[in-house]
């Protein structure tokens, strides 16, 4: 037999194998990379330490948790610690301020800057803010969704303005360094859904 139909055949039994083993996984197995709580009653039975489930849940790309009632009970039947629920808590909590962070439209700039020749720093950050139009600038509180604050080395915090809670902060060394990480890191607005109704 050739060596070209030798690399053929070969080829034709790695496919084979390859596609057998995507038939066989079940069709309602999670994504790679996706972590329920189904995922981690599954690691507390397979009687992984609360450290180690920790941290195959801060290593999940995707964490989709719920800690209504019901889901609550069912983890903690399942033996899943106090510790670990936590844990699910603080992502759930970090999830809900990052969500807060991309639905903010408008902002309330504010100068925390200090020392002498400061006032120049600031208003560069403030044209870089407005000139990214990620956030429409506004000079009246009411209509911030958010403030950023801007402070001494080129450091910037983005509160919630109802509430004062922090949602993103850096200290980027320099005015380019942190508008580079703000661009970088603040997450842009999610997709608009728009459907159209034919009316006849």
């Amino acid at each position: 037999m050739s060596d070209a139909r030798i690399k053929i055949a070969v080829l034709s039994v790695v496919l084979s194998v390859c596609a057998g083993a995507v038939l066989a996984q079940p069709r309602d197995a999670a994504p790679a990379g996706l972590m329920t709580n189904d995922g981690v009653i599954a690691l507390c039975k397979a009687k992984l330490s609360d450290e180690a489930i920790m941290s195959a849940i801060r290593a999940a790309k995707d964490r989709r948790f719920d800690l209504e009632p019901h889901a609550l009970a069912k983890l903690q039947r399942a033996g899943v610690s106090a510790k670990v629920i936590g844990e699910l808590r603080r992502v759930i909590a970090e999830q809900a301020l990052r969500a807060s962070l991309a639905h903010a439209r408008t902002a309330l700039v504010v100068d925390e800057t200090s020392g002498s020749g400061a006032d120049q720093p600031f208003r560069e950050l403030r044209a870089d803010l407005i000139s990214w139009k990620r956030f429409k600038v506004t000079d009246t509180p009411q209509l911030a969704d958010v403030t950023v604050t801007f402070g001494p080395n080129y450091s910037a915090t983005i509160r919630r303005r109802d509430t004062g809670a922090v949602l993103w902060t850096a200290n980027g060394g320099t005015r380019v360094s942190l508008m580079r990480r703000m661009k970088q890191e603040v997450p842009e607005h999610p997709p608009t859904v728009c459907v159209v109704f034919w009316c006849r």
